[in-house]
């Protein structure tokens, strides 16, 4: 399915210096249902340590110092981080369990420049008691924020550049074209791939989208340009892409958007050309929320034979308690002859501080509910004191958007813990460390779905959150 829009409460804390009781998960805990035995098995299990302050809230932060895996049979692996005195992960090494010691398996290493960009990734294996290189990722920075980004790898010894991408920018520091290269097995002659060109509009919004995929030379092989509209609030109203070969270009396949009047979306269509050539629905997303502006059901439909009614096929039901914490998750879906049926259910607890402390997974048959997996995460207070900046709508900015591949998300001074990136379903699909030093971040989005994500800057006094279309 389609990665869909997603939606938080906000809140702000006042701003002052004051001391202030943050969390951080130590513990994870994973079990799953056997039937035939009626009993609970461990499937795994993570232990975080900490040596320093690091952040919290957020239960998939990746800022501990180490943290020990375990599945049904014992050790399974460990992870062991070191930072910077900007909280930047500097060093990483994997471990895994051989029944009797912890053995290295691969070792990474970060270094940034002064403005907190990352500037190398080396990543080594561990071989022959003792580590090897075996790939490296450079980033420079140019005018306008422009990057330059290459991979290599060693062969017998030597690095030696297999791929790289370079960014160019205007002077409002959108990207306006991307440039992929491969090397080929002589080590000395780059093939472009992918050459992407990005056009907007005078309100900085996306408005075309070109791919040229000359593989192999200088020859055009495919090639794809996508189109976009607004609404006069700048909202996303459409698009369009259509692809080919060589330069001849036909209608592939498109979004419609539509929203309530508090700008919250309320549909979102899918639609592909038919046989000639003219853009037709084949399927929808509706949403609808509760007074609390929370997501109350998301409704999958398709047409029905003749295109002339939509049915639902597959819905989503959520549930909150006063606080706003997700308590209840519920997936039907409607075979075509027993109408809609409910298959899972996912129940949710949380303590005082509105941490997640468990969950578990039911699984639905004719109306029975059994158990099939359960969760459990136990969490470590600890107090900081700071001069807290207050986050608001100013403190984050992402563009282009709607993104294809890549964007950037550029955050004013404050004090940070991370920059995640989720899905309908509340599921994290990136999750990075942000230091009080960070202006900018470029994030890769290649293999992501389509659709409209929820963007979320976390802070020691809340969060704030911006949406995002990745195409």
């Amino acid at each position: 399915m389609k990665k869909l829009f997603f939606y938080y409460l906000l809140f702000v804390l006042l701003p002052g210096l004051k001391a202030q009781t943050n969390y951080r998960l130590v513990g994870y805990r994973k079990d799953n249902y056997n039937t035939s035995a009626q009993a609970w098995h461990l499937i795994d299990s993570i232990v975080f340590g900490y040596s320093g302050i690091r952040s919290g809230l957020d239960i998939n932060n990746r800022a501990y110092d180490s943290a020990v895996y375990s599945g049904s049979g014992g050790n399974s692996s460990r992870v062991i981080q070191q930072f910077d005195n900007n909280n930047r992960v500097v060093d990483v090494v994997n471990q895994g369990w051989d029944s009797i010691n912890w053995v290295n398996n691969s070792h990474i290493t970060y270094t940034y420049n002064p403005a907190g960009k990352t500037t190398a990734i080396i990543t080594q294996i561990w071989s022959n008691n003792s580590w090897h290189n075996n790939r490296k990722q450079e980033y420079t920075f140019s005018g306008n924020d422009s990057m330059a980004y290459i991979e290599s790898i060693t062969d017998s010894g030597q690095w030696f550049v297999d791929y790289r991408m370079t960014f160019e920018r205007n002077a409002q520091h959108l990207i306006t074209r991307n440039v992929e290269e491969e090397v080929g097995a002589t080590h000395n002659l780059f093939d472009t791939v992918r050459d992407s060109y990005f056009a907007y509009d005078n309100f900085n919004n996306i408005v075309t989208y070109t791919v040229l995929q000359p593989y192999g030379g200088p020859t055009l092989d495919s090639s794809s340009r996508t189109d976009y509209t607004y609404y006069s609030n700048h909202l996303p109203k459409s698009n369009r892409r259509a692809t080919g070969t060589g330069l001849g270009l036909a209608l592939y396949d498109g979004y419609e958007y539509s929203y309530y009047g508090n700008n919250l979306i309320y549909s979102q269509i899918y639609g592909v050309a038919d046989v000639n050539g003219v853009w037709q629905p084949y399927d929808e997303q509706r949403y609808t929320y509760n007074a609390a502006l929370l997501l109350d059901t998301m409704a999958l439909l398709y047409p029905t034979q003749g295109d002339t009614t939509w049915y639902v096929q597959q819905q989503q039901l959520y549930d909150y308690t006063a606080g706003g914490d997700k308590i209840q998750f519920i997936y039907q879906f409607d075979n075509g002859t027993d109408g809609m049926q409910t298959i899972s259910q996912i129940n949710y607890q949380y303590d005082n501080n509105h941490l997640l402390q468990y969950d578990i997974t039911l699984s639905v048959n004719n109306d029975t509910a059994t158990n099939s997996g359960q969760e459990f995460f136990w969490y470590q207070p600890y107090a900081t004191t700071s001069n807290v900046v207050a986050l608001n709508d100013e403190s984050l900015s992402v563009y282009p958007n709607p993104a294809h591949n890549y964007f950037d998300v550029e955050v004013t001074a404050g004090n940070y813990h991370a920059l995640t990136l989720s899905d309908i379903n509340g599921q994290q699909i990136l999750n990075e460390k942000v230091a009080d030093t960070t202006s900018k971040i470029s994030i890769t989005s290649t293999g992501f779905a389509p659709g409209i994500y929820l963007l979320q800057l976390n802070g020691q006094n809340g969060s704030v959150s911006k949406k995002i279309i990745l195409q």
